[in-house]
């Protein structure tokens, strides 16, 4: 018996699938039917909730599983792996017969690529074609079954329509992608916006074509003011990650200028670790994954806070509560050296430290750190993932394709949305990609 052979899988009865939507319940179907496809939609239609269903369904079966994404942010986000770091192929420039054979010689690698049976790829608009092709080749020659990516089921999660690839060949351009993902699903039921005016707006500025309407909410949007009687201020968002660190830098300088009584305390993240395999577990090791993960982490390395700080809660404390990953808050005093947090939805609550666990082949990162950021402004990428309650965006400098809509559609609605230097050429999506979603329609 091949043992890559396509089975169906068992969905266990305590999974929680009648909280699905109807699109989400035809992806999870096709997957467990042992197909490889590709689940999109637009941002808030409930991406990563999915992943996290399929993960937990492996995992329930004993099926080995790798979750990935293109990024270091996004796999965070996921609880996973970048793509190249988990399937162990570096920056993926060498030749295909190195890495093969660098595969091949390292156990923990071959085990990896042998044993794995469904592959997920989240931000999948970021995965060029060269490197799609090339993967698929090296599954074929470690795995030694000659079928589209050696018989591993890929589920692809992501948006075309948000940030490409940087060589602007799209995964989908490659000739083995009909071959390969038999299925497209399209995910419609937005979970994040509520406001149908607003999705509607989203979902125009997502392929680039603005109406009337979606132009004149936008303009409203940009003569939107700040209420100055507010001690909480909306997160501005920029395309640069320097452009960030000076303002939340400057503006925390401000702050302690114009309140020298005030204190300023400084938490610093703490590392510890759970070693499950000594022989594997170095310091190097230990550290360098450590260093990964600080860098792509939402939590801060060292956080410096001050009465008055505007600051994100990164993490959902308490759902019901209010207090969800992108909560906008202001720092209004310490209690027992922790900080207590105004929230915008009108909730005090002191916030304690938080631990994030990262698994390791031969050992469990945890790292210790406030769930908060300052926010007086924030990255567009860091952002990802992200649902914010109040946020100015200023898309002057927007640069890429998709980028000023991936901005966009971090909130919830437009009453929560500030635009700065409102430039409606700004808002563009890529030809190909807008060729791609109107010929699956």
């Amino acid at each position: 018996m091949n043992r890559y052979r396509k089975r169906k899988i068992n969905v266990p009865t305590n999974l929680g699938l009648d909280e699905l939507t109807e699109d989400q319940r035809i992806a999870f179907d096709t997957f467990t039917h042992g197909e490889s496809l590709f689940i999109t939609g637009p941002g808030g239609v409930g991406k990563t909730y999915l992943i996290n269903k399929i993960k937990k369904c492996c995992e329930a079966n004993n099926i080995m599983i790798g979750i990935t994404a293109m990024t270091g942010c996004a796999a965070y986000i996921i609880q996973g792996n970048t793509l190249h770091s988990w399937l162990g192929i570096g920056l993926g420039k060498s030749p295909i017969s190195a890495i093969v054979k660098k595969i091949r010689t390292r156990p923990y690698l071959r085990n990896r690529w042998k044993n794995v049976r469904i592959l997920v790829i989240d931000e999948v608009s970021m995965l060029d074609m060269e490197l799609f092709d090339k993967l698929d080749q090296i599954a074929r020659l470690v795995r030694n079954y000659h079928v589209p990516w050696g018989g591993i089921q890929l589920c692809l999660f992501g948006d075309m329509c948000q940030l490409p690839p940087i060589s602007g060949q799209f995964v989908f351009e490659s000739e083995n992608w009909e071959s390969t993902i038999k299925h497209v699903v399209q995910l419609r039921e937005t979970k994040r916006q509520t406001s149908p005016e607003f999705s509607r707006c989203l979902n125009e500025m997502r392929l680039g074509g603005i109406s009337a309407e979606t132009e004149q909410l936008l303009k409203t949007c940009s003569e939107r003011k700040h209420d100055p009687d507010s001690d909480i201020k909306p997160t501005r968002l920029y395309p640069y990650n320097s452009t960030v660190d000076r303002i939340n830098r400057l503006e925390l300088q401000k702050l302690r200028k114009a309140h020298p009584e005030l204190q300023l305390i400084t938490y610093e993240c703490e590392t510890d670790y759970k070693i499950k395999n000594k022989s594997g577990a170095t310091k190097k090791k230990r550290e360098s994954s450590s260093e990964v993960m600080d860098k792509n982490s939402k939590y801060s390395v060292k956080l410096e806070l001050i009465v008055g700080a505007q600051v994100m809660l990164i993490v959902n404390l308490d759902v019901e509560g209010g207090l969800v990953n992108g909560s906008r808050g202001v720092v209004v005093g310490f209690e027992h050296g922790y900080p207590r947090v105004k929230f915008r939805h009108g909730k005090t609550q002191t916030i304690d430290r938080y631990t994030w666990e990262r698994e390791d082949t031969h050992f469990t990162l945890l790292k210790s750190q406030l769930p908060l950021k300052l926010a007086w402004a924030c990255s567009i990428h860091k952002s990802q993932g992200a649902t914010l309650d109040y946020a100015e965006m200023d898309i002057s400098g927007v640069f890429e394709y998709g980028q000023a809509y991936v901005a966009m559609s971090r909130v919830r609605s437009p009453e929560s949305l500030i635009i700065k230097d409102y430039n409606v050429k700004k808002i563009k999506c890529h030809p190909k990609a807008i060729k791609f979603y109107r010929d699956l329609d």
